[in-house]
């Protein structure tokens, strides 16, 4: 490239490298449970999934229902016009039953079934209907937990290597800025000042790495909490771009 190697040392390494984020979030069991219980608020399945226990018991009740007796009262009201006739039938009727005006009728009916099959059958199915319903619940929870229980130990490993390494990166660099030093006084050659260099941009690669994934597991925890997106209404939803990979305080 036309480059020489002194020309390369003074270049240094790449500006920046990942931010170190979340690292003042103590990752302990409280925060794991608190945002377990969050999470059952915030995540738009498990809601979906606690409406659809609802419904079951509504359709349990239902069906109970459904195999009681039934007792119907029926109301009626009307107007009777003047009938005449010269029918044999009109001269032994009583003669109030041929008068204008209004009339009412009252009906009570009694409806029970001695086998209630079809209702029986209705009652089964409404019954397993909740228990799926309630076995689908609980095991939502038990994955969540599950979720957010591993976001959290994978956190706190990446936190803490992140420091060990990061420990590194400030170690390489010293040693790299005192072989440069040395080469200015006359006492190392370039190809030293090189071999420190290669080490700290390699310390700086495995930082850069492990931010990376500490970026990514933050942002499956949110995922997991249902804190990656926020509803806006309209069955739209919006990203925080700025927080994206923060860690969120507990709730």
């Amino acid at each position: 490239m036309g480059i020489t190697l002194e020309e390369v040392i003074a270049m240094g390494p790449a500006p920046g490298s990942f931010p170190m984020l979340g690292s003042l979030i103590n990752i302990d069991e409280n925060y794991a449970n608190s945002w377990y219980s969050a999470s059952l608020e915030y995540r738009h399945d498990y809601q979906a999934t606690v409406n659809e226990k609802e419904a079951s018991v509504i359709g349990l009740d239902y069906s109970k229902k459904g195999m009681l007796p039934r007792l119907n009262l029926s109301l009626g009201a009307g107007y009777n016009g003047i009938y005449k006739s010269e029918a044999l039938d009109q001269y032994y009727r009583p003669f109030f039953t041929n008068m204008a005006g209004m009339n009412y009728n009252v009906g009570l009916t009694f409806d029970i079934s001695p086998r209630y099959d079809y209702e029986k059958g209705q009652r089964v199915r409404a019954m397993a209907l909740n228990d799926a319903a309630e076995a689908n619940l609980e095991n939502l929870q038990l994955q969540i937990k599950k979720e957010i229980q591993k976001d959290c130990d994978q956190l706190k490993y990446f936190l803490g290597a992140a420091e060990s390494v990061n420990q590194a990166v400030e170690f390489s660099n010293k040693a790299l800025e005192n072989e440069k030093k040395k080469l200015e006084l006359g006492v190392s050659t370039a190809f030293n000042v090189a071999l420190m260099q290669n080490s700290y941009l390699n310390a700086l690669e495995r930082q850069n790495g492990l931010l990376e994934q500490l970026n990514q597991a933050i942002l499956q925890f949110k995922h997991h909490t249902g804190t990656l997106v926020e509803a806006t209404g309209n069955s739209t939803f919006t990203v925080n771009s700025n927080q994206l990979f923060t860690l969120p305080e507990a709730p």
